[in-house]
């Protein structure tokens, strides 16, 4: 497959060098078209790197060959060999370094969309150029030892020649290839002709066909005639302009081969120029700037053609997205709203609007929630400052929030706003506030009747509990009165009082484990000081063990007063029970500030937890029994403890205490927005 396609390519160049001959002027003997320095290009060009070996060897032999038969002398021949191989080479080396992409196209397809375009067709003409200069100096010295002729004007009639036949027989070739890997829709012949789908492409093709003759009828016709050869660049323009990269190809080459013919013939106003290197200069250069005119301008317009025709394609698709988006908001049950920073509305499907009522477009500065009936989940007042997008958008963090609507002909309704910034810029301009929006309107009435439910239970609960404790007093007065010493039937009484108050606990507990999780978080600036010494003396007196030691100045934080409370009384509550009976309990606290939220630590001497164990601790119903030390409890404390930290979107650990001894409780609580926090006394 090799040596057949190295024959094939062999016999093409010496046909293109005979060719060339063939045009050669008497008086000169040099070319005025010279179509082998185009093959021995795309010869090399579209040779691989393994190919490119044997290629050079053949290429050289081939030149020699076809000139020794031409008459040529052995040296001559050589330089002349050398300048096709050196312009062969240059314009693969070329093309790599102004097209990369096209030394990483894999495969036929890939090289021809890497040089189908504008960008080839520039990169094909610096190639060209550059190869007519590098085999210049071999070429002319090959002239000169065949004629005993060579000047400045030689060298440029060489240059523009072979710049020349490199540029029109490769753009011609580098059409075509693209056109039949080109995969673009409308009729077969329709990208073969025309860069546009037009009806009527052939007709005009044929009109352009006949004027084009016409006008080169004129131009060639009479030697005596006006230097009208301008027209035919006009031609040249208007076949790049109206027709396909292979049409134009095509016809500028027809029109270069026409101004050859005519000038070899002595007719054309080519012909009128006395000093033959200067008309051999001439016509070459004539051919050069009909083609690179028809050629850019037709792939110009292709590129341009092809981008609108992406651009179409994107513009519906993202048409055919959108409506996709909107029909899918639009049956969303959930709002949706996008609101930028000057306040402008961008989206909002309809359950947005029918959940958070508000204006229709844009929010002003004259715009307050109340207006619209939006108070806080605790009916409290607020501001258009205070809304979640407004507070989002001011810090560029996520907001959430419960808010309650109040409209004066129904009932209240509950909404669960989250709020996300999306930074599209580093300006804060740019910045959006996606809203998403759920209705807890029936979430919160579920809540509030389980809540009653709760209540009505534990009431109804401790009634007859309280009744049990009743009667067990009673009967252990009896028995006193009665002088009983029976200690079976004491010790039975005080198990079944020891059960009723375990049952009692566990209603407590019970209800602060619901209410911790469905109970609005409502932001209040709290006194750590105040509230932990509060919360340490009730401990140590319940227990009647221990101590725990408080430094001053622990600061305030942001939070719920009564989950903040729970919290810490069960974490320093579980610090001195689990203390073994023998050491004296103390539990040591410490409040770390920072711009990120406060970090509360409790760390006690207790008899720990196993370090397997300690993820689980927060886990409901669990208790974890250590070193034989054995408390009662309904093992909701560190449950609790971590649902209501959740609650204010912040994180509780259990470690190992220092040097190996106890526990340590770390619980983060984050800071909340600024605008939030400023709002949290209110």
């Amino acid at each position: 497959m090799s040596v057949a396609r190295t024959l094939w390519w062999a016999a093409l160049y010496a046909l293109a060098v005979a060719a060339g001959r063939a045009t050669a002027l008497p008086e000169t003997g040099l070319a005025l078209f010279w179509p082998a320095a185009g093959v021995a290009a795309l010869w090399v060009q579209r040779s691989s790197r393994r190919q490119l070996a044997p290629t050079l060897p053949v290429l050289f032999a081939t030149t020699v060959v076809v000139n020794l038969a031409l008459g040529v002398s052995p040296v001559p021949a050589s330089l002349l060999s050398v300048a096709n191989v050196v312009a062969g080479l240059t314009v693969r080396q070329v093309l790599g370094w102004v097209l990369p992409s096209l030394r990483s196209a894999e495969g036929r397809s890939g090289r021809a969309q890497a040089m189908g375009s504008i960008h080839g067709v520039v990169a094909l003409a610096q190639a060209s150029a550059a190869a007519g200069v590098a085999s210049a100096p071999f070429g002319v010295l090959g002239g000169y030892l065949i004629t005993g002729h060579a000047s400045l004007v030689i060298t440029c009639a060489w240059v523009v020649r072979n710049t020349t036949g490199v540029f029109v027989v490769a753009g011609v070739v580098l059409a075509v290839v693209a056109a039949h890997h080109a995969h673009r829709p409308g009729p077969s012949w329709s990208s073969l002709v025309t860069n546009e789908d037009r009806r009527r492409g052939l007709a005009e093709l044929a009109v352009t066909v006949v004027v084009a003759g016409a006008v080169s009828y004129v131009v060639f016709s009479d030697t005596q005639g006006l230097p009208v050869a301008f027209l035919l660049v006009a031609v040249a323009a208007l076949v790049g302009f109206r027709f396909s990269p292979v049409v134009a190809a095509v016809l500028t080459t027809a029109g270069g081969l026409v101004a050859i013919v005519a000038s070899l013939t002595g007719t054309g106003p080519f012909s009128t120029i006395a000093d033959p290197l200067m008309r051999s200069l001439v016509v070459q250069a004539f051919v050069l700037v009909q083609a690179a005119i028809s050629l850019m301008l037709s792939w110009a317009v292709r590129e341009r053609h092809d981008m609108m025709l992406e651009l179409t394609e994107a513009r519906r698709q993202a048409d055919e997205r959108a409506q996709l988006l909107d029909a899918v908001t639009d049956r969303l049950e959930h709002g949706v709203a996008v609101i930028d920073a000057t306040g402008r509305i961008v989206v909002q499907n309809p359950a947005a609007a029918r959940l958070l009522p508000g204006p229709h477009g844009r929010f002003s500065d004259d715009d307050h929630p109340a207006a619209y009936g939006v108070h806080r989940a605790d009916g409290a007042p607020m501001d258009l400052a205070s809304m979640p997008h407004s507070l989002a958008l001011a810090t560029g963090e996520s907001v959430t929030a419960a808010l309650v609507v109040r409209r004066p002909d129904a009932d209240d309704s509950y909404v669960n706003v989250r709020v996300d910034a999306l930074d599209l810029g580093e300006d804060p301009s740019s910045r959006l506030a996606v809203v998403s929006v759920r209705d807890d309107t029936e979430h919160r009435r579920h809540v509030d009747d389980l809540e009653t439910f709760a209540g009505a239970v534990a009431h109804d609960l401790r009634s007859p509990l309280a009744a049990m404790s009743s009667w067990v007093e009673v009967l252990a007065e009896h028995l006193t009165d009665q002088g009983s010493h029976d200690d079976g039937a004491r010790e039975a009484l005080g198990r079944i009082t020891a059960a009723g108050d375990r049952m009692s606990q566990m209603i407590d507990d019970l209800l602060a484990y619901a209410r911790a999780g469905s109970a609005p978080v409502h932001l209040r600036d709290i006194d750590l000081d105040a509230c932990v010494r509060e919360v340490a003396d009730e401990v140590i007196a319940a227990s009647g063990r221990g101590a725990v030691e408080v430094p001053t100045g622990l600061g305030t934080m942001a939070g719920d007063p009564s989950l903040v409370r729970q919290v810490l009384a069960n974490v320093i509550g579980n610090a001195v029970k689990y203390t073994a009976d023998d050491v004296p309990p103390v539990v040591h606290l410490r409040a770390d500030h920072s711009e990120a939220g406060v970090v509360i630590r409790v760390t006690d001497n207790g008899v720990g937890v196993p370090e397997p164990l300690q993820a689980t601790v927060f886990d409901r119903f669990t208790r974890v029994s250590t070193a034989g030390v054995k408390r009662p409890g309904s093992g909701l404390g560190l449950a609790l403890c971590a649902r209501a930290v959740q609650r204010h979107d912040g994180t509780i650990v259990l470690t190992t205490g220092p040097d190996g001894v106890g526990s340590t409780v770390t619980m983060t609580f984050p800071a909340p927005p600024a605008r939030q926090r400023a709002t949290a006394g209110a």
